[in-house]
C-alpha cells in the first residue's frame, strides 16, 4: 500500500517543480514566453491614439512568439 502513495506524492512534486521552473523566467524568448515587444507595440499605438498623433496601423501576427 505503501509504495503507491509514495509515487504519487513524488509524481506531484516533481510535477510542481516542472511547472514552477516554466513559469519561474516568463520574460524570455521561447515560444511559451509573453510577447513583450506585441505588448508593447500596442500599448504604444493606444497612447498614440488618445493623444492623436498621426501613425500607421500595428501589423497583425499570428504568433505569440517572442520578436
Amino acid at each position: 500500500m505503501m509504495p503507491p502513495i509514495v509515487v504519487l506524492i513524488s509524481y506531484t512534486f516533481i510535477a510542481l517543480d516542472a511547472i514552477i521552473r516554466e513559469i519561474g523566467e516568463p520574460f524570455g524568448e521561447e515560444e511559451n514566453d509573453l510577447a513583450l515587444n506585441s505588448i508593447c507595440r500596442t500599448i504604444e499605438y493606444s497612447i498614440f491614439e488618445q493623444a492623436g498623433i498621426l501613425q500607421t496601423e500595428p501589423e497583425a501576427t499570428d504568433s505569440y512568439v517572442v520578436d
